[in-house]
């Protein structure tokens, strides 16, 4: 009855395994179910189809447990302890030793199931007290070595453990493991029994697996063997599952530059009216806070202009005195100051010489702001004045002569 358990568990198991050829990551069909529109009496509402995914789910898809390639090959080694006990009647004595098998297996994978099929090289060293042997301490060893062929289908409970049947095959002259040095008679021996694995989680390019096999002869006559094994194998993609090449990553779009923020001008330049400007900034010309009054470092500027404009009259017709703020604060405030800061500027102007006729002024407020950005930075280069000079019989020249004087 024990020879015979394993048998009936293979036959059990193998259309199992058979019945399962859908490979494991592949979900399950979603059925697409529409919902019934609801009529109205008075207005049609338009219905959006959905689609709900109805069934069961498999979470072992989502965990990875579908290798990326399904067949795979491994190179294993089990070692461990085997036991021969002879039957009563055929003059052997009881044998314990070690079991050392080297292994290569194919393994195929579907979604609940793993198989393997291979070949290896086994090697037995058993030994034991000689009970028949006229001499005392008489000790008997026997060493047997074969080819052996392995089956094994296995159940997949989750991406790491599995657990199913495992069959060896032995063959050559030496598989009767009896005492003889050979049985020309026995040249195949059949064992199975039950293996448990462990594999580590999927990887492109490996894994491994560590196992523990039972074993008992199935075919062997006048005497029973054990085999109990521990197991480790290493396994690298052997066939791919079919799937195209994940496509190239596209080329990263050029990042657009952030636009460059404007600069002061310069002291003096040219307008495309021929007209000559100069700026003059925070930093050479500066009111008191929310006030018209110039504080006294910003008069230096002022009288080099002046001093210049006044050596050549004739060189410039008139000059316009624009004012300028920034934006916080009430636009009338603002119109206001930047109207009162321009005359300021024309005054001291007109005390330095510069003939009053030719001079006006102008207030312009937040109006025309050189940096529209809402910072610090856009507010300093916004608050201003400007000096617009206009009928310059030779532009280019006054403008060189104005920035030399900065």
């Amino acid at each position: 009855m024990l020879k015979t358990l394993p048998l009936v568990l293979l036959v059990a198991a193998v259309p199992a395994f058979a019945a399962d050829p859908t490979p494991m990551g592949d979900a399950p069909r979603a059925e697409a179910v529409a919902p019934i529109p609801t009529e109205s009496p008075t207005t049609a509402v338009p219905v959006t189809e959905q689609n709900t995914v109805v069934g069961p789910t498999d979470d072992r898809s989502l965990l990875g447990f579908d290798p990326a390639e399904r067949l795979w090959i491994y190179f294993g080694l089990d070692g461990g302890y085997t036991s021969v006990r002879p039957s009563s009647g055929s003059r052997e004595s009881d044998r314990d030793g070690y079991a050392i098998h080297l292994k290569a297996l194919l393994s195929k994978y579907t979604r609940n199931w793993v198989g393997d099929l291979g070949i290896g090289y086994a090697h037995h060293m058993a030994s034991g007290d000689d009970q028949y042997s006229p001499l005392a301490n008489a000790t008997v060893r026997v060493k047997t070595r074969a080819g052996f062929v392995e089956f094994s289908p296995r159940y997949r409970f989750d991406v790491h453990n599995q657990l199913g049947l495992v069959f060896n095959g032995f063959f050559g002259t030496d598989v009767a493991f009896d005492e003889s040095t050979s049985d020309p008679n026995t040249s195949f021996a059949l064992a199975g029994g039950a293996r448990y694995d462990w594999e580590t989680s999927p990887a492109e390019d490996h894994r491994w697996r560590f196992g523990l096999q039972v074993l008992h002869d199935l075919t062997i006559s006048n005497r029973g063997i054990w085999w109990i094994m521990a197991d480790v194998q290493f396994g690298i993609p052997l066939v791919s599952d079919g799937k195209p090449e994940p496509a190239p990553a596209p080329a990263p779009s050029p990042v657009a530059e952030a636009p460059k923020r404007p600069v002061a001008p310069k002291f003096a330049e040219v307008t495309p009216e021929k007209a000559v400007k100069i700026y003059l900034g925070e930093a050479v010309l500066r009111f008191k806070t929310a006030s018209s009054e110039l504080r006294p470092s910003s008069r230096q500027i002022l009288e080099k202009v002046a001093k210049y404009l006044n050596k050549a009259p004739d060189a410039w017709q008139k000059m316009r005195v624009e004012g300028h703020a920034d934006k916080r604060g009430k636009l009338d405030y603002n119109m206001r100051l930047s109207k009162k800061r321009a005359e300021r500027v024309k005054t001291e102007l007109a005390k330095l010489g510069v003939p009053k006729a030719k001079l006006a002024a102008e207030g312009f407020g937040p109006t025309r702001p050189i940096d529209p950005a809402d910072d610090l930075e856009a507010y300093a280069l916004n608050r201003r004045v400007e000096l617009w000079i206009d009928g310059v019989a030779n532009p280019d020249v006054l403008v060189r002569d104005l920035n030399e004087l900065k």
